[in-house]
């Protein structure tokens, strides 16, 4: 693939819709200039009686906040494509796959090594397939030092 190519093999570019796509690359050129943060309260007592529900079954695996909270951002973000997208070289791309990377420790400790996780979300995954594949990554880097990434 060229320098200036449109081809990537995490995206694919895609044609601005209208004409504020087009220009947003122009006018913020860096990924600091698109940063968005906003604070929202929400009722999670029904997601707690449903983890501490689960945990009580024999899962082999424990289902945690974390896992939940990955399957809802996932299931939005498939819901809302466009929240998926990114601008390289002034151009926009859609990624092909959507990607929750997070760190685990081999030990609970303030010293304890820590190993990067990448964990490729599908859009048929649900809270309890992201649960396990998440925990069975989490295991084999604790106690084999890879998650086959």
């Amino acid at each position: 693939m060229g320098l200036f190519t449109k081809k990537r093999k995490d995206a694919i570019w895609i044609r601005p819709k209208d004409t504020i796509q087009a220009i947003v690359p122009y006018i913020m050129k860096s990924r600091c200039e698109a940063e968005v943060s906003c604070h929202v309260d929400m009722d999670i007592t029904e997601l707690v009686k449903y983890v501490d529900k689960k945990n009580e079954e024999d899962l082999g695996y424990k289902l945690t906040y974390f896992h939940a909270l990955m399957a809802c951002f996932a299931k939005t973000v498939y819901s809302r494509e466009a929240l998926n997208r990114f601008v390289k070289d002034k151009r926009l791309y859609q990624r092909k796959k959507l990607l929750f990377a997070f760190i685990a420790k081999n030990k609970l400790s303030d010293d304890g090594e820590e190993r990067i996780i990448s964990l490729d979300i599908k859009n048929n995954d649900n809270i309890m397939t992201v649960s396990k594949r998440a925990s069975v990554d989490v295991f084999n880097v604790r106690h084999e030092g890879s998650n086959n990434m």
